[in-house]
């Protein structure tokens, strides 16, 4: 790797945006605490900005809210004596301090804040090693290619850079990388172990709302790309949340036993959300709280808790701090920030599952695949068909179960019989690479008559109150036995518990599935 010396990186400075974001900070210092804004010591490499800079930092600290010249004299004084010789004791040092409060123009923070990041940026790259020239050549001597390379840069965000220098290792890594064996074998290798493997460890994936589910689809399986579609107002966020609750809490309310109990799927799994739409705290956290302990979250949000309820909440929440749900909202998200993130996340916690609300056309994806075609047609099957591609191949080097949730078409809203990818909003093409499909509606009024037959046959069972409210389509069950198989179940959009009610085939006919529960130890696996 060629070397690369401080000279060289010493010119991803710009002197003029430091300048700026120091005066601005001094002008208003609330500006630091804003979460819009991140900072380190690295921003400023400069001795004497960077002083300035963690002045500032640590005077905010001591709930100073205004800072002034006199503020930065006296901690300095009683601090740093160096650093105080070194700016009061040199006029024309503290002539800069005070011609950059002077200067400073807080109505073009934002867009020096931007400069000053994104040079810190080039400046981390190069201190790995990495020849960042391609995007930004300082040392260029074409003035033609200094100015298109400026002017591409100005407009990009940190993050567009990130992912500039993501892909390039992602297309090096795919370029070169060793397949693995499972890629490619002879009839026969292995055979012996697999026989064995199928004797000891039956081939399920971890437990899920539904039993029936459980049965069809044998879990959230390893490796399985399983894409569910959901009517506007039927729970597609809280479901994706729900199921890695499911796998991921220690312990979760039994409403049988009417106490928590060792969660079936471990104790130590761990998952990732990647969203596009919800608060990350606001809106999902009272979710983990509901879903972990069975308390309604309309009563946790609006505070109509009774005393019972109070108590299993304060619980769940202390249960949801051991819970390891990371979480990532990125609306803008391309397949190279689901590799990179999914990648990190199983590299650094191990995640055991991953989901994604939701799975669509987004610009980022789009600009992507555009680069991957060079200018070639563009067509929406096509987009989606690398995205769903890229997800199944995900789920497959991770060696995890990726759930994807989409919206569905209009045409499925109004006739009940499109149950199947037709459903499916964008492209029927986004189920190509998934191992499971499965479609979420309410039953209609017609469904509900054609199923009038089971209701009554079941009353004795099926209390009035808890008739079915959803039914789950599977129409696309790789591997598995069941297909174009529906079920019928109740559940309470309000913490997502899930009662099982029956199945029927796709012309409304009952059928007869086991309900399975999965159980899974860490020092075995058992499955009843």
């Amino acid at each position: 790797m060629k070397k690369i010396t401080k000279t060289q990186i010493d010119k991803y400075i710009d002197k003029r945006a430091s300048c700026q974001v120091l005066g601005c900070l001094m002008k208003d210092s609330s500006l630091i605490k804003l979460n819009k804004y991140k900072f380190n010591s690295e921003d400023f490499p400069l001795g004497l900005h960077r002083i300035t800079y963690v002045t500032i930092h640590n005077l905010l600290l001591t709930k100073i809210e205004n800072i002034k010249i006199a503020d930065i004299e006296t901690y300095l004084h009683n601090n740093n004596p160096q650093y105080y010789n070194m700016i009061f004791d040199n006029e024309k040092n503290l002539e800069w301090l005070n011609k950059i409060i002077e200067d400073a123009n807080i109505d073009n923070f934002q867009y020096y804040y931007d400069i000053l990041r994104k040079m810190s940026l080039m400046r981390s790259y190069l201190s790995q090693g990495i020849d960042v020239s391609d995007l930004l050549d300082i040392d260029a001597i074409d003035p033609k290619i200094i100015e298109e390379q400026k002017e591409h840069f100005n407009h990009m965000s940190v993050a567009e850079i990130q992912r500039y220098f993501d892909k390039k290792n992602i297309i090096a890594k795919k370029n070169f990388s060793i397949k693995d064996k499972s890629d490619y074998r002879k009839s026969g290798d292995d055979a012996d172990e697999l026989w064995e493997r199928l004797q000891t460890e039956p081939a399920y994936g971890f437990n899920l709302e539904s039993k029936y589910l459980n049965t069809i689809i044998r879990g959230a399986l390893n490796g399985k790309f399983i894409v569910e579609t959901r009517d506007t107002g039927k729970g597609k966020s809280r479901v994706a949340i729900k199921r890695l609750v499911d796998i991921c809490s220690p312990y979760l309310w039994d409403f049988k036993n009417h106490d928590f109990v060792s969660n079936i799927n471990g104790q130590d799994n761990a998952g990732l959300y990647i969203g596009t739409e919800l608060d990350l705290l606001d809106e999902i956290e009272p979710m983990f709280w509901s879903f972990i302990s069975g308390v309604e979250e309309d009563k946790i949000i609006e505070q109509t808790l009774n005393a019972e309820e109070l108590n299993r909440v304060m619980k769940a929440k202390e249960i949801s701090k051991e819970m390891k749900i990371f979480q990532e909202n990125e609306p803008n998200y391309d397949l190279t920030y689901l590799w990179n993130t999914v990648e990190r996340y199983k590299n650094e916690f191990n995640i055991a599952m991953v989901s994604v609300d939701y799975l669509e056309l987004t610009s980022g994806v789009i600009a992507e695949y555009a680069q991957m075609v060079r200018g070639l047609n563009i067509r929406e099957d096509l987009v989606l068909a690398a995205l769903s591609d890229n997800c199944k191949q995900i789920a497959k080097q991770f060696d995890i179960p990726f759930f994807g949730y989409t919206q569905t078409t209009d045409e499925a809203r109004r006739d009940y019989t499109v149950r199947d990818q037709r459903a499916v909003k964008g492209s029927r093409s986004l189920i190509n690479k998934a191992d499971v499909g499965i479609t979420t509606f309410e039953p209609t009024q017609k469904e509900m008559k054609l199923i009038e037959p089971i209701i009554k046959k079941k009353m004795g069972i099926i209390k009035k109150e808890n008739m079915p409210n959803l039914i789950y389509n599977i129409y696309k069950n790789r591997g598995g036995k069941i297909h174009d198989v529906k079920i019928w179940l109740n559940q309470n959009l309000g913490n997502m518990y899930t009662q099982d009610m029956f199945c029927t085939n796709k012309n409304y006919n009952p059928i007869n599935i086991d309900q399975k529960i999965i159980r899974i130890n860490k020092e075995d696996a058992s499955y009843e």
